[in-house]
Protein backbone atom coordinates (compact mmCIF):
# COMPACT_ATOMS: atom_id res chain seq x y z
CA UNK A 1 0.00 0.00 0.00
CA UNK A 2 1.71 3.28 -1.01
CA UNK A 3 1.31 6.32 1.17
CA UNK A 4 -1.39 8.33 -0.38
CA UNK A 5 -3.63 4.60 -0.02
CA UNK A 6 -2.41 4.79 3.75
CA UNK A 7 -3.98 8.35 4.12
CA UNK A 8 -7.41 7.51 2.59
CA UNK A 9 -7.47 4.07 4.53
CA UNK A 10 -7.02 6.50 7.94
CA UNK A 11 -9.56 8.99 6.65
CA UNK A 12 -11.95 6.72 6.09
CA UNK A 13 -11.49 4.65 9.62
CA UNK A 14 -11.86 8.33 11.28
CA UNK A 15 -14.86 8.91 9.39
CA UNK A 16 -13.68 11.98 7.81
CA UNK A 17 -15.04 12.56 4.55
CA UNK A 18 -12.79 13.57 1.61
CA UNK A 19 -12.48 14.32 -1.70
CA UNK A 20 -9.80 14.19 -4.03
CA UNK A 21 -8.26 16.73 -7.02
CA UNK A 22 -5.28 15.40 -8.91
CA UNK A 23 -3.37 18.34 -10.17
CA UNK A 24 0.21 19.31 -11.16
CA UNK A 25 2.12 20.84 -7.90
CA UNK A 26 0.41 24.58 -6.88
CA UNK A 27 3.59 26.42 -5.19
CA UNK A 28 1.68 29.44 -4.83
CA UNK A 29 -2.23 30.28 -3.73
CA UNK A 30 -2.37 32.69 -6.85
CA UNK A 31 -1.70 30.28 -8.97
CA UNK A 32 -4.52 28.28 -8.36
CA UNK A 33 -6.50 30.07 -10.75
CA UNK A 34 -4.91 28.72 -13.73
CA UNK A 35 -6.61 25.03 -12.02
CA UNK A 36 -10.23 24.01 -12.06
CA UNK A 37 -10.27 22.44 -8.80
CA UNK A 38 -13.58 22.38 -7.03
CA UNK A 39 -14.21 23.95 -3.84
CA UNK A 40 -11.61 26.51 -4.15
CA UNK A 41 -13.07 28.07 -1.06
CA UNK A 42 -11.89 25.36 1.23
CA UNK A 43 -8.45 25.20 -0.25
CA UNK A 44 -5.59 25.55 2.85
CA UNK A 45 -1.91 26.07 2.07
CA UNK A 46 0.80 24.58 3.82
CA UNK A 47 3.82 25.90 5.37
CA UNK A 48 6.80 23.97 6.17
CA UNK A 49 9.00 25.51 8.87
CA UNK A 50 11.72 24.78 10.57
CA UNK A 51 12.91 26.03 14.54
CA UNK A 52 15.89 28.50 15.09
CA UNK A 53 18.77 25.32 14.82
CA UNK A 54 16.99 23.30 12.45
CA UNK A 55 16.43 20.24 14.85
CA UNK A 56 12.02 20.31 14.60
CA UNK A 57 10.06 20.97 11.77
CA UNK A 58 6.55 21.79 11.60
CA UNK A 59 3.94 21.05 8.96
CA UNK A 60 1.22 24.54 9.52
CA UNK A 61 -1.85 24.11 7.58
CA UNK A 62 -3.93 27.49 7.46
CA UNK A 63 -6.65 28.59 5.35
CA UNK A 64 -5.45 30.18 1.75
CA UNK A 65 -6.94 33.85 2.65
CA UNK A 66 -4.72 34.04 5.99
CA UNK A 67 -1.35 34.87 6.74
CA UNK A 68 0.58 33.04 9.62
CA UNK A 69 2.27 35.60 12.50
CA UNK A 70 5.50 33.33 13.02
CA UNK A 71 6.04 34.95 16.12
CA UNK A 72 2.82 34.09 17.47
CA UNK A 73 3.08 31.08 16.23
CA UNK A 74 6.43 29.88 17.84
CA UNK A 75 4.83 31.48 21.21
CA UNK A 76 1.85 29.32 21.18
CA UNK A 77 4.17 26.04 20.48
CA UNK A 78 6.90 26.47 22.89
CA UNK A 79 9.19 26.82 19.95
CA UNK A 80 12.47 28.86 18.72
CA UNK A 81 12.49 30.95 16.41
CA UNK A 82 10.59 29.77 13.21
CA UNK A 83 11.72 30.16 9.44
CA UNK A 84 10.55 28.28 6.23
CA UNK A 85 12.33 25.10 5.89
CA UNK A 86 14.32 24.50 2.69
CA UNK A 87 13.58 22.06 -0.16
CA UNK A 88 15.94 19.52 0.65
CA UNK A 89 14.51 19.64 4.43
CA UNK A 90 11.99 18.66 3.31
Amino acid sequence: MDNKEKVYTKLKALGVDYKVSNHPPIFTIDALDGYDIPDKHLIAKNLFLRNDNGKKHYLIVIRQDKQADLKDLRTKIGSSRLSFASEERL
